[in-house]
């Protein structure tokens, strides 16, 4: 079975208005009912997502971007901090990173990709995803070729990788 990490692009919000991209990803989602294929997000599509500005628009791409089944785990802890109160009390807050491998991360930054691009493409590397799918031809898929060279990962867009599944 493919694992297949999603962009926050691809969500159905996103993609309507692409009809190439929306029948691509309705093709894909019939292989994932039928057991063919994975796909999987992280929380990086959920903050991403909460910084839509129009709150009707947002909300729509919070409820889908919940549905989609997240990496496990898809936050690395690096610590506490803790704020004690002088009657003896206290508070601990998590410290959390969306980012699970800092090198890989780096690297991916090395290689052109923006902060988000970089955290979401590292959580599919971390997670060991085969396939990071985007349409994001611009940033993601024009350094196809060097990250594929480095990391064991497809950057694919949904009609290359409806394509090339047809062909199996």
């Amino acid at each position: 079975m493919v694992s297949v990490y999603a962009d926050t692009n691809l969500l159905q919000w996103n993609v309507a208005a692409h009809p190439d991209d929306a029948r691509a990803m309705e093709a894909l989602y019939r292989r994932v009912v039928a057991g063919e294929i994975q796909i999987f997000t992280s929380a990086v599509m959920t903050r991403e997502v909460d910084r839509a500005r129009d709150p009707d628009v947002r909300a729509r791409l919070l409820a889908q971007a919940r549905a989609v089944p997240k990496i496990s785990p898809d936050e690395k802890v690096l610590g506490f901090d803790t704020v004690s109160d002088p009657r003896g009390g206290f508070v601990t807050y998590p410290l959390v990173s969306d980012v699970q491998d800092e090198g890989v991360y780096g690297e991916l930054r090395r290689l052109g990709l923006d902060k988000h691009d970089a955290q979401h493409v590292a959580q599919a590397i971390s997670a060991e995803c085969g396939v990071f799918l985007t349409r994001d031809a611009k940033t993601i898929l024009s350094r196809r070729e060097k990250i594929e060279a480095r990391f064991p990962i497809k950057l694919m867009s949904p009609p290359d990788l409806e394509a090339e599944l047809s062909k199996r």
